[in-house]
Parts: C-alpha cells; sequence; structure tokens
C-alpha cells in the first residue's frame, strides 16, 4: 500500500516563514528587475532578492517577526514605492504586493543652514509617531516609509497619500537621522512647501513665502 501522507505543516515558534509579493508600479503594472531589500525590526537581518520578469519577489526561510520591505533604493523606483512594514508569523507565507499610490500630495522639504544656504540631506516622511531621537534602526524597522525624488536643493516626494507622517532629515554626514519635531498632516492633493532651518532641535518648519 502507498504510504501515508505527511501532516500539513503546522504554524508554530521556530518554523521558517517567508515574504512574498509582487512589486507595481502605480499603474498596477507589474515591474521586473527590482531590488528588493527585507530588513528585520531590529535592523540585525536584512536579506535581498530581485523581482522576476512578472515582478514576483519571494524571501524564503525567514524569521517570524516584524519586518520592512525596501523597493529600488538609490533607483528611481524608491521614490514611486514607499517601503512597506509587515508582520510575518511562524510557518506562514506574508503576501504583500509592493505599490505605489497613483494620486496624492506632492511635499516639497528644502534644509538650509543658519546662513539660509542649501544643506546637503534627504528628506523622507515615516508615517505614524516616531521617536525624538531616532536611530537608523528603530526608523527603518516596522514602519511605512516615502522617499523622495533626488533633486539638487530640495526633497520631492509625490503621490503622498492623506495622513500624518514624521519628517526626519537624513543629513550627509551625520550618523542619526533628526525628526522635525511637529508631524506633517497630509490631506488632499494640494502642494505642500516646507523649509527647515538646520541645526538645531529641528523644533519648526514653515511655509515659504
Amino acid at each position: 500500500p502507498p504510504a501515508p501522507a505527511p501532516p500539513p505543516l503546522a504554524a508554530g515558534p521556530g518554523l521558517p516563514a517567508a515574504i512574498a509579493g509582487t512589486v507595481r508600479a502605480p499603474s498596477g503594472a507589474p515591474v521586473p528587475g527590482v531590488t528588493v531589500l527585507a530588513l528585520s525590526a531590529g535592523g540585525d537581518d536584512a536579506r535581498e532578492t530581485v523581482s522576476d520578469d512578472e515582478g514576483f519577489y519571494l524571501f524564503p526561510a525567514v524569521a517570524a517577526g516584524r519586518w520592512t520591505l525596501f523597493p529600488g533604493l538609490g533607483t528611481p523606483v524608491e521614490a514611486l514605492i514607499p517601503a512597506r512594514p509587515l508582520e510575518v508569523r511562524p510557518g506562514a507565507v506574508a503576501r504583500v504586493d509592493l505599490q505605489g499610490s497613483r494620486a496624492g500630495a506632492t511635499v516639497r522639504i528644502r534644509a538650509i543652514g543658519p546662513d539660509g544656504r542649501p544643506v546637503t540631506s534627504e528628506a523622507v516622511l515615516v508615517r505614524g509617531a516616531v521617536e525624538a531621537s531616532p536611530t537608523v534602526a528603530t526608523l527603518l524597522g516596522g514602519r511605512e516609509i516615502f522617499f523622495p525624488e533626488r533633486r539638487e536643493g530640495e526633497s520631492v516626494l509625490r503621490a503622498v497619500p492623506d495622513g500624518t507622517y514624521a519628517v526626519v532629515i537624513l543629513e550627509a554626514g551625520e550618523r542619526a537621522p533628526r525628526r522635525l519635531r511637529a508631524p506633517l498632516a497630509v490631506a488632499g492633493p494640494a502642494e505642500r512647501q516646507l523649509t527647515i532651518r538646520l541645526p538645531g532641535d529641528l523644533a519648526g518648519a514653515a511655509d515659504p513665502p
């Protein structure tokens, strides 16, 4: 007689998990050949893979817990598709499609020094609350993050959905990110322009006259 079939894999502590999904443009079309980085919430485990011809990506045998997925870091894709957080359960496959929004606000952020000149920096928007003095690990672990287009003198973030965001400045040569104390509320498609003066405690930002 044939051997009995093995019992199905049951979820439980210690069993490997997986992350899979499709990288999609804001239009919904699959995007092939995009590097996807998976970073654990503690920042101590990082994995990379590349989407196939159908935009599909897969991270097999990852540990259960909180992860953040970053599509296309260092390429134009990062400004189109935000980083996505997810919770991975033991023995399960977490399916997450990575896709940017087709509509939303444009946010322009300019950082200047005490002399009023532009400072070499990058501004990112993080959905929800961020610690007063974030580290790179705590910033990147477990949050939805919107990256800007790379423009000289300003950070331009497009198609930002409605919500409340922490504005975090990544200043060139600085080890730690710097968080703007006042959160940014985005509602509707109207363009927002912020000028942030550095250095200081980033207590405020102003719409330019």
